[in-house]
């Protein structure tokens, strides 16, 4: 969890894919990625900070190698752009 540009961020961890969800209030919230960053395979969000005017955001990926050959699991790092691109 962490504050980005005013917003409180918070990351899961899903078998089907990890989400990311927002809140300006504390109380309201809602999903602005709702499923893996994209991979259904990107199921933690472990980590995230601010640096640079931008999130980043630190995944545990976990690809089974017998359906997947050639991808590999482990850590993703994924990056906003800038401030005025998130809610």
């Amino acid at each position: 969890m962490t504050v980005f540009d005013n917003t409180l961020y918070l990351g899961t961890f899903n078998i089907n894919g990890s989400q990311l969800w927002y809140s300006t209030d504390g109380e309201t919230w809602d999903v602005l990625i709702p499923k893996g960053l994209g991979s259904k395979f990107e199921w933690g969000i472990r980590c995230m900070m601010v640096a640079n005017e931008r999130l980043f955001i630190g995944t545990a990926a976990s690809i089974p190698a017998t359906l997947y050959p050639g991808i590999s699991s482990g850590l993703k790092v994924f990056a906003s752009k800038k401030v005025d691109t998130l809610p």
